[in-house]
């Protein structure tokens, strides 16, 4: 009978953090990860085309998009807009009603994480002199609080999940840096966090559980934080963003989040989002009015930009391929990003787009499927490296594309001079196991007995240990880093003990990379019966075998396990 294929090469990816086993039981429950689309793409569409990007971007690994707005005032040829939240001029609820109502139309379960964008900078001149508005001027920042209270209605009323606000200062206004007009730091500090204040009680009138998401919060002046007086580097450098951010939190009602969403993601990689979302959770708690960091840790999220053209051929694609291709190398760092951030990560972009969304946009932009090539496959799996693997591994076994690359999968084949118990003295040796193309291996106190059952498995043959503990059976493969496999197989107990899998990795020396790599996989229970488990992996960087153990470990001598259908 044939075997059913095993160890399938589904797509290409690197490791990918699950929440764990216990997940079910954890409450409340972990948020799911959520990748966000921003960049020059999405700012200039409003929301009347936000039916077409959720045909277009929908069920393609993509929970939102942050978008642009322009809305005409109650001023002849004068628009409020993403970039205008600063000029000056107050806002009215009523002229949003027709982008109201086509967010309304545009609802879909597609895409349910969609933002407003909006930049909290000045961007005016007066005589070729840049704006920035004093902060003693109530007139003027009753403006913009205003305009921001607007802006949460509106995606309230929209249905849209919240804001991104982009602090960027484009036009070299130093609005948040102390002037010589400010008059002492301390002053400014206070009325800087007054306007943040002012501005999120505003907010919070109108959308009390939103989600604003910024390209960055403290993490832009956690330098300051190297220090035990973070007042002293905060008054050097004359930032006003931390006492602005403060007064944010003075008024962040408690349904409401905030997300840290590290624009240096752009610049890192690996490991290194795990440092920056310490610093963000931890270092910069000491730029935190002591009265507020209990908001922080609880109300205030780690997220990551990643910038779309650092992997393309361009001269800005500085990232280097992975195993040839630029998308794995994005995919890696998406993965990393969800791994370090507590729920979103925003993927920006200016050269392409997903789609040509404006007839013009052909002249140009690329698109992003052209300019990275396997783009879209990048963004679904690295998100969800389990739930897209198993999609792409049910549509391969149906159109009879899986490749099993498991030598004697089935253990139909028996070993020619082969042991049945290895002598367990030297753990890095592995010794021929009984059945063809495997190895065995067991703690040295253990007598268990390892054997070529030809008769035993599911449709024929299995691989059977008796009685060892901490044993195992041992089979090698070549791979090539960030690839994906499915690995599993199939597993019976008679008697008590325990069975699992276990994946390692070995560089091309042979050491063993770091047991941080592993994956283990589990069977469900099903006593006295033939229990199956599968689980995607990845080949983390730097892999060149995967090393696929059959773990037992088997109190007494009467207590038997049989492996079967590796895959």
């Amino acid at each position: 009978m044939r075997k059913r294929a095993g160890l399938v090469l589904v797509l290409f990816l690197v490791l990918v953090n699950a929440n764990g086993l216990l997940a079910d039981y954890l409450q409340p429950p972990l948020p799911r990860k959520k990748l966000i689309l921003t960049g020059w793409e999405y700012g200039g569409l409003t929301p009347q085309y936000m039916k077409d990007i959720v045909a277009g971007v929908g069920g393609k690994g993509v929970d939102g998009v942050g978008i642009g707005f322009r809305v005409p005032t109650n001023l002849k040829d004068n628009y409020c807009e993403y970039r205008s939240v600063m000029s000056g001029l107050t806002w009215e609820k009523e002229w949003f009603a027709d982008d109201i109502r086509l967010m309304n139309a545009a609802k879909s379960d597609l895409l349910t994480e969609n933002f407003l964008q909006a930049w909290i900078c000045p961007t005016g001149t007066v005589n070729r002199k840049q704006i920035r508005l004093p902060w003693n001027d109530d007139a003027q920042w009753g403006s913009v609080a205003n305009n921001l209270g607007v802006l949460a209605y509106v995606v309230k009323q929209g249905g849209f999940r919240g804001l991104i606000l982009d602090p960027e200062d484009y036009h070299m206004s130093k609005q948040y840096v102390l002037q010589p007009s400010d008059g002492d730091y301390e002053s400014a500090y206070r009325l800087a966090r007054l306007r943040g204040k002012q501005v999120m009680t505003s907010i919070a009138r109108e959308y009390p559980d939103i989600t604003i998401l910024f390209y960055w919060l403290l993490n832009s002046s956690w330098d300051s934080c190297r220090t035990a007086d973070v007042r002293t580097p905060l008054k050097v450098t004359g930032d006003l963003w931390v006492p602005f951010v403060n007064g944010l939190l003075d008024a962040l009602p408690p349904s409401a989040k905030l997300i840290d969403a590290d624009e240096h993601g752009y610049w890192i990689e690996g490991p290194d989002f795990v440092r920056r979302a310490n610093i963000i959770r931890n270092s910069c708690l000491n730029l935190v009015e002591s009265e507020n960091r209990a908001k922080y840790r609880t109300q205030v999220q780690v997220g990551f930009g990643i910038y779309a053209d650092r992997y393309t051929d361009t001269d800005i694609g500085t990232k280097p391929p992975l195993s040839g291709l630029k998308a794995k190398r994005l995919a890696k760092d998406l993965s990393d990003a969800f791994v370090a951030a507590d729920e979103y990560v925003w993927l920006y972009g200016q050269q392409g787009c997903f789609e040509f969304w404006k007839p013009d946009m052909t002249e140009y932009m690329t698109l992003w499927k052209e300019l990275i090539p396997g783009y879209e496959t990048a963004l679904r799996i690295s998100k969800d490296l389990d739930r897209e693997g198993r999609r792409l591994l049910k549509e391969l076994k149906a159109s009879d594309n899986a490749k099993n690359l498991v030598a004697n999968p089935g253990f139909e084949e028996c070993a020619a001079d082969a042991g049945t118990q290895p002598d367990g003295q030297d753990k890095s040796e592995w010794q021929q196991a009984p059945n063809k193309s495997w190895g065995m291996r067991q703690d040295g106190p253990s007598k268990g007995i390892y054997s070529c059952d030809t008769a035993g498995g599911i449709s024929g043959g299995a691989a059977c240990a008796t009685g060892p503990t901490n044993g195992c059976f041992i089979q090698s493969l070549s791979v090539n880093p960030g690839d994906i496999y499915a690995v599993g197989a199939s597993s019976r107990l008679k008697g008590t003990g325990r069975a699992f899998l276990r994946i390692r990795w070995k560089v091309p020396d042979g050491r063993m990379l770091p047991d941080r790599d592993d994956r283990f996989v589990y069977f469900q229970e099903n006593p006295g019966g033939w229990s199956s488990a599968v689980e995607i992996v990845s080949v983390p960087e730097g892999a060149a075998n995967m090393v696929v153990f059959l773990y037992v470990d088997l109190p007494s001598a009467e207590d038997r396990c049989w492996f079967d259908n590796v895959e």
